[in-house]
């Protein structure tokens, strides 16, 4: 016997219907998985009043690429600072640090890197400086809630300063590198990170780059977050070339977004 038509058409458009159902669940599902790429951009700054009045202006851009085999990511930052004496302001502070990476297997206990850096800063007398080269990393501890790791590195360097009387001079070297990684979920929206490099000359310990930073930061949206940041530096050779101090300091307040 045959089957009526009104029923063939009613079970043509019931597995059309689970046809298109399972291809939007699956799209969702897919929209769900998190993207390899990470785009992160932050805008910070501090304001001094009184006696001395200075602001202070930071700002970082990062785009990478995560997967199992490898991570590799650019980043940039740039800090403007001006400060105001007896009416006249001046520039106190511009820094570039512009930084790649390549990290190989970023998600094992061990994993190699690549790393090259270019720096500039008018504050330590330093016009350019490059550097790059290859080492390792350890991750003892890396779980939903706190990541850790330290890493030691060897680096070949480029550098054009100023010395303490404003001629340009340019010379090479290499360095260890030696940096500390940590962060942790404080709750779902709040966390904690610190990162620290000690970068001592092969040839002179004594002579060597430091370089800190602890975050706190609140995400307020899926991608805004508010952050509280200290970071502090020290160089060795910086009065050498005439600089004021060989530590910088900075406390600032500012907005990031991640996506």
């Amino acid at each position: 016997m045959k089957r009526p038509s009104g029923t063939k058409a009613f079970l043509a458009v019931a597995m059309a219907l689970l046809i298109i159902g399972g291809t939007v669940q699956e799209a969702q599902a897919q929209e769900k998985v998190p993207s390899s790429w990470k785009r992160i951009f932050e805008a910070q700054g501090s304001l001094f009043v009184g006696n001395n009045p200075q602001t202070i202006f930071t700002t970082r851009g990062r785009m990478s690429y995560t997967d199992s085999t490898f991570d590799t990511g650019f980043d940039v930052k740039f800090t403007y600072g001006e400060t105001s004496r007896d009416g006249e302001r001046r520039v106190q502070q511009r820094w570039w640090l512009a930084t790649l990476n390549l990290d190989a297997f970023p998600h094992d206990r061990w994993s190699p890197f690549m790393l090259g850096t270019f720096e500039s800063s008018f504050e330590r007398r330093l016009l350019q400086r490059w550097n790059g080269g290859l080492g390792a990393k350890y991750t003892p501890l890396d779980n939903q809630r706190t990541r850790f790791n330290v890493s030691l590195a060897l680096l070949a360097e480029r550098r054009v300063q100023l010395n303490a009387e404003s001629q340009r001079t340019e010379d090479g070297l290499a360095r260890y590198s030696a940096r500390m990684r940590a962060q942790h979920q404080l709750n779902g929206k709040a966390s904690v990170s610190l990162e620290t490099f000690f970068q001592p000359e092969l040839r002179e310990l004594d002579a060597y780059l430091y370089n800190s930073s602890a975050t706190l930061q609140y995400r307020m949206t899926e991608v805004l977050r508010l952050q509280f940041s200290y970071r502090d530096s020290y160089d060795t050779g910086a009065e050498l070339r005439g600089a004021r101090s060989n530590y910088d300091g900075q406390l600032v307040v500012g907005i990031g977004a991640e996506f």
